[in-house]
């Protein structure tokens, strides 16, 4: 029975300073998420007739609902939380999709909701015209309020832990009383930018940004693809929905050998090794081209996916090779993962597999440098910015010329020492061809952009096959001559780029 929650039953409102100074930051640190048995694996698609739960292990439907969500959904042992209209908060029973409740929120909309043991947590903004925004406390048995807090600015996703709810609030995380909502702990958050997102990375508190993401143990960790038209949503749970077009983009921290984060950028989904300065490219998936992935959730074993065409699809970590697939035909907007999900299946590579699907390093590469898609361009920079001084294959190992990249990550999220593996320079020469040869003007400036930043690399220049095509391709276009000549007249550039630049063309430079 549908049960509607008035505003302050059950609870009262209070306000929460948005400029307060930070203390007992030690309990942020040191929270831990609540200890319960996961339930078994389910998949919330979102389509266009409403939501349909998914039992993957079995590939079966377990019901439907015809409810339309209006943000990310949530959900815990017994029940899938959707944010509806109004706003309100709707309960569905995990196991049929029946209604339990729907709880009025008094917001202009909602931003995030986290489920946990009883409590669930919606943030939201304020009411037209206003800037603050409200944290309320919610009681999951039936929906009722416990507690509201009213804050000064909107606040971002929360986190629900074993003995607080962190909420991030500007450039600071905010740590409440479970039961009471009253504040116990602050924390100062850098860099110094708004912090959108608190949520569990391997046991830990972490906080994202359309920039960044970081455990609050560690330091902030890189993010190399930021752009405007393909903003990344860092999901550190790997449990979010993608139904949002303009967050088809992910981040995922894991603990595999030599893959250290999964980054699904639209159709792509790579493995990456990453240190503070540096972040290397170890495999590469991409999907049929039109089909972009709207979900993702991963961990150390395997990666699972979720594409606009309803088909499933799951990946080993530790080198992207397909594991199991599921073809479906059900147009889909976005999914949440419920409960783990484990293995399901040994690598294969039959008939259910959705057509056009390419994994591995050769043909991925071609069909990511082939994609017209400008919101792929992030993900192509930064291949084409490993590449540049990677070897060839059949060359010497990256690791013997490139020490500090053989060290793996210097922040602590992989336990093993295993190198880096070799960088497919090749594949990238014969995808830096196909840009020149297309010659489109953002192509250009993308192998311009490449040379500018590795023209003073020796190293680089003498061995980088991508970086020696790039160069010549940029001589045979008028616009980028003048630039290369002034690259050439600085000092520091390498004597192989040099002698490319204002050599005279030969047959091979055609």
């Amino acid at each position: 029975m549908a049960l509607t929650v008035a505003l302050l039953s059950g609870g009262c409102v209070r306000s929460l300073r948005s400029d307060r100074a930070a203390h007992h930051e030690a309990r942020l640190r040191e929270a831990k998420p609540h200890a319960a048995p996961s339930p078994s694996p389910m998949v919330v698609v979102v389509t266009e007739r409403g939501l349909s739960a998914i039992d993957p292990v079995n590939r079966r439907e377990l019901w439907r609902s015809p409810l339309q969500p209006a943000g990310h959904l949530a959900a815990d042992r017994t029940a899938v939380y959707v944010p509806s209209l109004g706003p309100a908060l709707i309960a569905l029973d995990r196991e049929t999709g029946r209604i339990l409740w729907r709880s009025d929120v008094p917001a202009e909309a909602l931003v995030g909701v986290a489920a946990s043991e009883g409590l669930i947590v919606v943030t939201a903004t304020g009411n037209s015209g206003s800037s603050q925004g409200s944290i309320v406390g919610l009681a999951a048995s039936d929906g009722h309020h416990l507690w509201r807090r009213r804050v000064g600015r909107s606040p971002g996703i929360p986190a629900i832990a074993a003995d607080l709810v962190a909420v991030p609030l500007g450039r600071q995380l905010v740590g409440l009383r479970r039961g009471l909502g009253r504040e116990v702990a602050r924390m100062d958050l850098t860099p110094d930018e708004p912090w959108e997102r608190a949520q569990w990375a391997q046991g830990s508190l972490a906080v994202a940004s359309n920039r960044t993401w970081r455990r609050l143990d560690g330091e902030p960790n890189p993010a190399p693809f930021v752009a405007d038209e393909a903003r990344l949503h860092y999901d550190p749970a790997a449990s979010d929905p993608g139904h949002d077009d303009a967050e088809r983009g992910r981040w995922l921290p894991v603990r595999a050998a030599g893959v250290d984060a999964v980054l699904q950028l639209r159709r792509a989904v790579v493995g990456l090794a990453t240190r503070a300065d540096r972040t290397a490219v170890q495999w590469l998936h991409v999907a049929p081209e039109g089909a972009e992935f709207v979900a993702v959730s991963g961990d150390a074993e395997r990666v699972t996916l979720v594409s606009e065409t309803g088909s499933m699809i799951q990946l080993q970590t530790v080198d992207g090779a397909v594991t199991w697939t599921w073809r479906r035909t059900q147009p889909t907007a976005g999914a949440l993962f419920v409960g783990s999900v484990g293995a399901l299946g040994e690598p294969v590579a039959d008939e259910s597999s959705p057509a056009g699907t390419i994994v591995g390093q050769d043909n991925a590469m071609r069909a990511l440098f082939a994609d017209r898609d400008p919101r792929l361009d992030p993900l192509r920079q930064l291949v084409l910015r490993q590449t540049a001084s990677a070897p060839a294959h059949g060359e010497a190992a990256a690791a013997e010329r490139d020490p500090v990249l053989a060290q793996g990550p210097q922040h602590g999220t992989r336990d093993d020492d295993s190198p880096p593996r070799n960088a497919p320079a090749d594949e990238t020469e014969a995808a830096v061809r196909l840009w020149c040869e297309r010659g489109d003007p953002r192509d250009i400036e993308a192998l311009l952009d490449l040379v500018r930043i590795h023209h003073g690399d020796a190293l680089a220049f003498s061995e980088s096959p991508p970086l020696v095509e790039a160069t010549l391709c940029l001589r045979r276009h008028d616009t980028a001559q003048a630039e290369l000549l002034d690259m050439a007249r600085e000092p520091w550039s390498a004597p192989r780029f040099i002698d490319l630049v204002t050599r005279d063309p030969g047959p091979d430079d055609d």
